[in-house]
Order: C-alpha cells, then structure tokens, then sequence
C-alpha cells in the first residue's frame, strides 16, 4: 500500500545550529480537524531528498510519500514510521436557523504515525524523527485497517511546488534568570517598543500589550484528568500618542500578581506557556509598507533550567506580502537594540509562511 500526499511546508526552525538539525512543520491543506505533521531533519536528511536545507524551503509544497513495509526492529531505516494512531470521527451539527432547521455530518479518518524510539529510564530522540498525522479518504481508511500487524511504512520527500503569501519571522534569545520580568524590564521594554514604532514610521495604528498564561487545571467533569487552561492578564489596545504609562502600570500589576503566585519563577510542572507582548501595525495609519506588523516582548515556553521556565525575548515581524527580507531586516535592527538592552544573544530564529493555491 502507498499513500501520497502533497503538504505544505508552514514553519522551520533551526534547533542545533552547529549541528545542522531543522525542525519541519508540514500542513495539509483543506482537513477537518486540521493534520499537522513535524519532521526533525539532518541537513544530509534534507539533501537526500533533494530539499534545499534553508530558509527558502519555508513555502515549499512537499511531495510526502509513505510505502507499507513489514517491520524489521534490527534493520530498520531511520525514515522508518510506525503507526500509532488510526482513528474514524463523526461530528453531528444542528442549524436552528436554517429554513427549515436542518443538520450536518462530517466523518474524518486519521492516521498518526511516529518514528520507533527504543524505551527504557532514558529515552533519547534520534536525530531523524518524524511525527506524521494524515487525513484519510474512507477507502485509504478500510486498506490501512487490513493490514498485517508487523505493518511499517517507509517515508520518502520531495520538492513539489512553491506558494508563498503571508511571512512572519520570529527571533529568540533566552535569558540567564528564571525570575520572569527581569530587572528594570518595563523601561527597558519601552525603549525597545519606541524602535518598533519607530521602524515603522512612527505612525502606528495602534499599540496592544497582551499578557497571559496556560495553566494546569482539573478538567470540570472529571477531577482526576488534568487539563490546560489559558488566563489573560492584559488585553490592551493603547493609544499610540498614549501608551507608556498605562503599560508601566500594567506590568506593575503583573509583577505583583506573579510573586504573589509563584514568587516571580514559573514552574514548568504547573505552567506551559507565559506571553507578555506589546503590537503594533500600520493598517490604517498610512499607506503599508513592507513589514505591516511588529511585535516585541518576553515569553516563556521553550527553555528551562532547575524546574522553572527561562524566559525569551522575542522579535516577530510579519509581511503580508510575503516580503521575507523586509522581515529579516526589522528583526535584525530590533534584535540588535534588544541585545544592548537586555545583554542577551539572538540564536534561535522560526520562519512561517502560509501558502495559497
């Protein structure tokens, strides 16, 4: 059995940059519910499959090919998946509003598959790994259902055809401290937002702070399963003639709230995810130039150190023009003015480019 499908490359992110290791995310266009697939890659991974391993492979349509192949444990290839998932849903809707009321079905089939990773007290991700979720037509569905047992598939990629609109660029640094605003950070995030603003002509539509967190949480109807649930600190679009103060003030009342909680140091068994952004765009004030929206300001989500997240300062700047230089360039001026602010290094970069047909 073979299945093929063309995916569409949304993100790249460079993970170890001295060892040449990319981190592929592939959509597949059109799915309910939606079917991500994440590929980490070696640079010589990329080039077997004749995949340019740099940022222009961020919009690329990708050929994903999977062949049925009994299972060998001992001989196996690293482009070798196994299926750990294959799933039929059916979601009932009811339209009240429609004349007459009226109702609709959608049946979905899934297929998950994932690298095999040898178990024990210490699991090590080989440099090759693929996590795969496909959607299925019904007669694909009722095929993968009659195979063997010992059924693996062997995955193989190709470059198929390139669709690029809408760019948003991404730069990381992580701080040395897990207290999560570090010293004099609202002042120093002034600063930096005054570049922002400044790099866009000065004006802006609007200037949004918005903080938050994911939590953990009992589920509400069962008390034994543990959920995520985000809170919302900040949700506030400030005049662009008018928003230091309040923003002074807003990170004020966070800090309080988050000594208050977790004595300024977040710990990554009961929090995913922290956000603490000031945006800004240039919709409506003028006529939009290359990069229409800039944000910066400090995340917690990816680095650790002793049980407590370490937290990021971010860049992100988005075209929806698809203008990747334009967003190269107000990163690299930003994260220059953030790395004499904050005394960190930007390393860590994300690309993201949606494709249309």
């Amino acid at each position: 059995m073979k299945i093929v499908r063309n995916l569409t490359l949304t993100k790249l992110e460079i993970r170890h940059r001295f060892e040449g290791k990319y981190v592929l995310t592939l959509s597949e266009p059109s799915t309910w519910p939606e079917a991500e697939s994440t590929l980490t890659l070696r640079v010589e991974d990329a080039i077997r499959f004749g995949l340019d391993p740099g940022e222009e492979l961020v919009g690329t349509e990708i050929e994903m090919t999977l062949q049925a192949i009994p299972y060998d444990r001992e001989a196996r290839s690293p482009d070798t998946v196994i299926i750990t998932g294959l799933t039929a849903s059916r979601e009932v809707s009811h339209h009240y509003t429609w004349i007459p009321p009226d109702k609709t079905v959608r049946c979905a089939f899934r297929l998950s598959l994932k690298t095999p990773v040898m178990g024990g007290t210490l699991v090590v991700l080989p440099s090759t790994y693929y996590e795969i979720n496909l959607s299925l037509s019904p007669e694909e569905y009722r095929r993968v259902r009659r195979l063997p047992a010992d059924t693996a598939f062997q995955v193989s990629l190709r470059p198929a055809s390139r669709r690029l609109k809408d760019v948003i660029l991404t730069y990381r640094a992580t701080l040395d401290d897990p207290r999560v605003f570090p010293p004099d950070y609202a002042a120093r995030m002034l600063s930096l937002a005054r570049a922002m603003i400044e790099h866009l002509g000065g004006d802006v539509d609007v200037v949004g702070h918005y903080c938050g967190l994911e939590v953990e949480v009992e589920a509400e109807d069962r008390p034994d399963v543990r959920t995520w649930q985000r809170e919302y600190l900040a949700l506030d679009p400030l005049s662009p003639r008018d928003w230091e103060g309040p923003f002074e003030e807003s990170v004020a009342r966070i800090d309080a709230i988050l000594k208050e909680r977790y004595d300024n140091r977040l710990p990554m068994s009961s929090v995913r995810y922290f956000y603490d952004h000031l945006e800004t765009s240039i919709w409506e004030s003028g006529e939009p130039g290359p990069v229409q929206e800039l944000t910066v300001g400090l995340e917690a989500r990816y680095c650790f150190q002793e049980g407590y997240h370490l937290p990021e300062i971010i860049i992100e700047a988005r075209s929806v023009d698809g203008n990747r230089k334009a967003c190269e360039a107000a990163c690299q001026a930003l994260s220059e003015r953030a790395a004499s602010l904050f005394q960190v290094e930007f390393k860590r970069w994300s690309l993201e480019m949606e494709g249309f047909g």
